[in-house]
């Protein structure tokens, strides 16, 4: 072997040290990342926060698994932060079904707000008071 390839060689190993140590110093900041996040996130919620979530939670499941088993029409959405409504709607009335978690607590909160109908029909040209009444 020559004096310049054992040089190379040499430079080669040192570069591949100096590599695998920028490689393992990665893979330890990594790592401390990942434990901390996860310290993080146990952190987020107590034990007794997580058994109130999951309690909601389950209520909320058990309300929409009673809705579909008396035939009830309903949909889910969502229109405000910390908020997601069960929207039903029954012959002559629809109901919004608001599951939130407003205030300091964080505790969920249910409101409920009905709107009855007074029976009344309308033709087609109503559709022109709802957008002379309620466009931006």
């Amino acid at each position: 072997m020559r004096n310049g390839d054992s040089d190379q060689i040499y430079e080669l190993k040192q570069y591949l040290s100096e590599f695998s140590n920028i490689v393992l110093f990665i893979i330890n900041i990594l790592q401390y990342h990942i434990i901390q996040i996860t310290i993080d996130l146990r952190n987020l919620l107590s034990v007794q926060e997580m058994k109130k979530l999951m309690t909601s939670m389950n209520e909320f499941i058990e309300l929409l698994e009673k809705l579909k088993e008396k035939g009830i029409f309903y949909k889910l959405s969502k229109s405000r932060i910390h908020t997601i409504m069960i929207e039903v709607s029954v012959p002559g009335q629809r109901w919004e079904i608001e599951y939130n978690t407003y205030g300091e607590s964080k505790k969920c909160q249910i409101e409920i707000e009905k709107f009855v109908s007074n029976g009344a029909l309308y033709d087609e040209t109503e559709l022109k008071t709802l957008f002379k009444d309620f466009s931006d």
